[in-house]
């Protein structure tokens, strides 16, 4: 199968009144989404942190005031 990721859109949201840059892609055309989020960082911690939210897999840590997200749905574990 195809791994390399393609870019489908960007937006910017907002979480509890602060801004979330989100880059969403897919693996393949109809393929399974991943989207990279950054926001402003509320809390002083680098460690990294991982687990599931409903369906989707995520990752996320803090690093030079931003906090980082990764998210990808429907992963086998």
């Amino acid at each position: 199968t195809d791994k390399n990721l393609q870019f489908r859109r960007g937006q910017i949201l907002t979480s509890n009144g602060a801004p979330v840059i989100q880059l969403a892609y897919t693996s393949s055309p109809g393929g399974e989404p991943v989207a990279i989020c950054l926001t402003p960082a509320c809390q002083l911690t680098k460690k990294i942190n991982s687990g599931k939210l409903y369906d989707l897999q995520y990752t996320h840590w803090q690093q030079d005031g931003i906090e980082i997200a990764i998210m990808a749905g429907h992963l086998s574990e």
